[in-house]
């Protein structure tokens, strides 16, 4: 597996210089750092979708939560200088996307929401199935299946996306093109209850989520090229179509500093199947605006399967954003870019990527991290 840190070093110091230039005041300089390709677990099979999240409180940081091939839902943290991992649950078919979020507010840290396959991987055909992982202070963890729908689910996400209902909720969707939403509330003697609803119609396969904050909904990118905004409206969660690309999406991301006067403004990056990084600018607010569209600023031979916004130091903005895909480089696009010419590869694993996030898994390294999962079952993290 080649690990390109004169490379990166170089690359780093280039972009630094890009980012000073290309501003009117004198921009933060970061201090360059060879960039640092770990391999925190090897699974053994093809590995579906990554999640960040704080599953397990004791311990500093965030833990990734990763789905494989096998129905293994496997969470991995840092901790004494060294990467430990364990299965939380298996489920019974394939799992392909995994969101990680407090669904439950008394449990101890958040909880898991894993989709998939009921039975037999993604080319087997058949209903798919919605998993949800809890982990409880007496027993451990424990794996349930809350939903088998009619066909593979493949994206999830947890959000604020019901205002009526207290917490959080979760959203899946998938080759069935339905929006499932599901709530999950606790009684008196502790015991989770799942409520779900059929949220409406989608206008093409689901392939990839991510949240927005604040009540704004979550965003779905679909396999035959649209970008969706499901939101709440007088008449519960409705989908709202963004933009059409005439390509398919599949991974797409967010990222908001937020305005003022109750408008929120996010940056939005898609992975595409034509191996185009598409970003755009999405308006929130109390007014209908249209989402901005900045275009193409990276493209490959290749699928991206990976998107996800970066910030170089710690509690800092996004200046950047990555993608990763099937030619197996970990690319850094600057944020302010409008055309393809400015990645940086940050690291080439020589395998076929399969998803990217980003966030603080190594609080003692500064920054966000960079974790990436494929098809040779080894889950990436990249750090400075």
């Amino acid at each position: 597996m080649p690990i390109h840190r004169s490379h990166a070093f170089a690359a780093l110091l280039a972009l630094v210089a890009l980012v000073a230039a290309s501003c009117s005041s004198p921009a933060p300089v970061f201090e360059p750092q060879p960039t640092v390709l770990e391999v925190a677990h090897a699974a053994g099979a093809k590995l579906g979708g990554a999640a960040l999240g704080d599953v397990m409180p004791e311990h500093p940081g965030l833990e990734i939560v990763t789905v494989c091939v096998d129905g293994r839902v496997i969470v991995i943290w840092r901790e004494k200088d060294r990467w430990r991992s364990e299965v939380a649950f298996q489920a019974s078919g394939e799992l392909i996307q995994v969101a990680v979020g407090d669904l439950i507010a008394s449990h101890p840290g958040d909880e898991i929401l894993a989709v998939g396959m009921a039975e037999g991987d993604e080319d087997s055909g058949g209903p798919g199935a919605v998993w949800l992982g809890t982990r409880h202070r007496d027993r451990g963890w424990e794996g349930r299946r809350i939903l088998v729908p009619d066909a593979l689910q493949h994206a999830a996400v947890i959000a604020d996306l019901d205002p009526t209902h207290d917490g959080l909720e979760g959203l899946t969707s998938g080759f069935d093109m339905r929006l499932h939403l599901f709530r999950i509330d606790v009684d008196e003697d502790a015991v989770v209850h799942v409520t779900h609803t059929d949220a409406g119609a989608l206008p093409g396969p689901a392939k990839g989520a991510c949240a927005l904050r604040d009540g704004d909904g979550a965003l779905i990118a679909c396999s035959t090229g649209e970008l969706v905004q499901t939101a709440w409206s007088d008449q519960g969660l409705r989908p709202s179509v963004l933009l059409k690309h005439e390509s398919g999406l599949a991974r797409p991301a967010a990222w908001s500093d937020f305005g003022s006067s109750g408008a929120h403004t996010y940056s939005v990056a898609t992975a595409s199947d034509s191996g185009e990084l598409l970003r755009s600018n999405l308006y929130v607010g109390q007014w209908k605006a249209p989402t901005l569209v900045i275009g193409v600023v990276h493209d490959e031979p290749s699928k991206l399967r990976g998107a996800a916004f970066v910030a170089l130091e710690d509690g800092g903005a996004a200046q950047h954003v990555a993608t990763s895909g099937y030619e197996g480089r970990i690319s850094l696009i600057p944020l302010d870019a409008t055309e393809p010419g400015s990645a940086i590869v940050l690291a080439d694993t020589g395998q076929a990527l399969h998803h990217l996030v980003s966030g603080d898994v190594r609080p003692d390294r500064p920054g966000d991290e960079l974790v990436a999962v494929g098809y040779a079952g080894e889950v990436y993290v990249l750090s400075r």
